[in-house]
């Protein structure tokens, strides 16, 4: 089961959001998320205008909300949080499980 963490209450817009990554030695910009279908090797790629990756394969994702900025970073492994933290302090926001935990 995937399980998903959150950076949230940063107070960053959008536009903040993408300076950070282009500013960032710890994330890439990834304006296309491809995956390969293991059976027939098709790849089937969707435009991602405002996502990131890091060099280890996290996946950032960005929504505005009505709560504000949210970054979705899809199933993180535990060795991942210490450098989710640091981008999350980066960010200024907090750190959070699908669950609400705080980390």
């Amino acid at each position: 089961m995937a399980y998903d963490l959150y950076i949230e209450s940063s107070g960053k817009s959008l536009e903040k959001w993408k300076s950070y990554v282009e500013s960032s030695p710890l994330l890439i910009a990834s304006p296309k998320a491809e995956a390969t279908n293991p059976r027939t090797g098709e790849v089937i790629s969707i435009d991602t205008p405002d996502a990131a990756k890091s060099e280890n394969g996290l996946y950032f994702s960005p929504n505005n909300t009505s709560n504000g900025l949210v970054i979705t970073i899809s199933n993180p492994k535990e060795p991942d949080i210490i450098f989710l933290k640091k981008i999350t302090k980066e960010l200024g926001g907090t750190l959070v499980g699908d669950e609400g935990e705080e980390y």
